[in-house]
């Protein structure tokens, strides 16, 4: 394909702010609001419900928000990340198509959550409605997340994810705690999706004006081809733990489930970082401003996660032992988080390659690269962890990031050859590489 005759015509408003008054760096910094309420859920609002909620609850209560993670990105058909890159780089008609998918499937998670919560106060004995209650509603929380990134509206999104992660997570806890009853918290909390719903409907609402409802269906056939990449990025982690209790014992669920929050941190904080620069390329109006737009953003991801890997670093050796509740077995899960720590610049890597095959609408080919990193992980866990025990974990989440970065760089390299890295982002990948192996070496020296 010749790179300089590929150019794609952009309408004028695509891509920029509509609050564009807005400093670069403050949109950058209100659409990490997802990292940071992940943290703070981490450090103070799930110790709290532990104080609060009894251990039956408790553990009633992270089953269905496990189940429903898993599921909320496969019931809103990947529409989530296909309309965040769309709505950011599309023309101006198919703006209106994929607005009009996006109110209609918000429209329709919304509902069937709120009749399906409210239908579990009545029907106890039905216990699929309150994990179905829950997918839907972070389904149509997820839709909304994901359009205010493609349409750049930092204050709405910032605002709505700490509404709905925080709060909504905390409605959830103490409402149990006072009723016994999940139904009612669950109830509660498809009323806190309201916010989300109804603000992206007032985003929307006239951009689809005179649409045809039937203009959705090519926008759900063509995002449904993301929903294995959504699913097995959400449920790894998690399939890991499944595995550890079946290879190894409980006990060492419970150390790698301390671990796998830290390793859980720093992906995030990768997806995140990408997710805001990624969606931003697909404005690119040639391959070769694309290029020059994705390693611009790896060398910024890549020393991001340098610092952040240094500040994990200092928690391992200084802080772990307090953070850990007392008889946690903290050498190994320094052990699991240091074999884990070059995931996040591989996952970072593959998610800035992946951007070039999102520009060609080739989101199935992103969802085969993640299969192959997850049946990676996979395999290599079921083989090692009943030979070398759970810390091997980490070592299996990187061989799997290893293998979706050399995926998609197979799919992304039959559609043009240039590097979208760059010599400054691939040398910060490589020291982040070899410094998890010093600090390794270190590590069994001091052992």
């Amino acid at each position: 394909m010749d790179e300089a005759t590929v150019v794609r015509v952009r309408s004028s408003g695509v891509g920029r702010s509509l609050n564009s008054k807005l400093p670069t760096h403050t949109s950058f910094l209100l659409f990490q609001s997802g990292p940071a309420s992940i943290i703070l859920t981490t450090l103070f609002v799930w110790p709290l419900l532990g104080h609060i909620l009894d251990q039956r609850l408790l553990g009633e209560l992270s089953l269905q928000l496990a189940i429903s993670s898993i599921a909320s990105p496969a019931l809103c058909l990947g529409t989530n990340l296909y309309l965040a890159n769309r709505l950011s780089a599309g023309p101006e008609s198919d703006r209106r198509s994929e607005a009009k998918t996006a109110l209609w499937v918000t429209g329709v998670l919304y509902g069937l959550s709120g009749m399906l919560a409210f239908s579990s106060l009545f029907l106890d004995a039905w216990l699929f409605l309150i994990p179905l209650a829950l997918s839907c509603a972070n389904a149509a929380y997820l839709v909304t997340s994901g359009v205010m990134r493609g349409i750049d509206e930092p204050v709405p999104y910032s605002i709505v994810t700490f509404v709905v992660q925080t709060f909504g997570l905390f409605s959830l806890g103490f409402l149990s705690s006072i009723s016994h009853r999940l139904q009612i918290a669950v109830l509660a909390y498809v009323g806190v999706i309201t916010i989300p719903v109804l603000w992206q409907y007032y985003l929307l609402r006239k951009k689809t004006l005179r649409t045809e409802i039937r203009a959705i269906v090519p926008v759900l056939r063509a995002s449904a081809t993301l929903v294995p990449h959504l699913v097995l990025a959400v449920a790894l982690l998690m399939m890991m733990r499944i595995l550890v209790s079946l290879k190894v014992n409980n006990e060492a669920v419970a150390n790698y489930t301390f671990a796998a929050l830290i390793i859980g941190g720093t992906l995030t904080v990768a997806a995140s970082l990408d997710a805001h620069w990624s969606i931003r390329a697909q404005a690119s109006p040639s391959l070769a401003a694309l290029t020059g737009v994705l390693r611009r953003n790896q060398t910024r991801i890549q020393t991001i996660l340098l610092f952040m890997s240094a500040g994990i670093v200092l928690f391992l050796f200084l802080g772990l032992r307090v953070w850990l509740p007392p008889g946690y077995d903290a050498k190994h899960v320094v052990l699991t988080v240091l074999l884990a720590l070059p995931a996040a610049a591989m996952q970072a890597l593959a998610d800035g390659r992946s951007a070039v095959l999102m520009y060609f609408n080739k989101a199935g080919r992103v969802s085969i690269a993640t299969m192959v990193g997850a049946l990676t992980t996979l395999i290599m866990a079921y083989i090692l962890l009943p030979i070398y025990s759970w810390p091997v974990a980490g070592l299996c989440v990187t061989a799997g990031m290893f293998s979706r970065m050399f995926a998609v760089n197979v799919f992304a390299r039959q559609i043009f050859r240039t590097n979208t890295v760059g010599a400054l982002g691939a040398a910060m990948l490589m020291v982040q590489i070899l410094y998890a192996g010093v600090l390794l070496a270190f590590f069994f020296g001091v052992k």
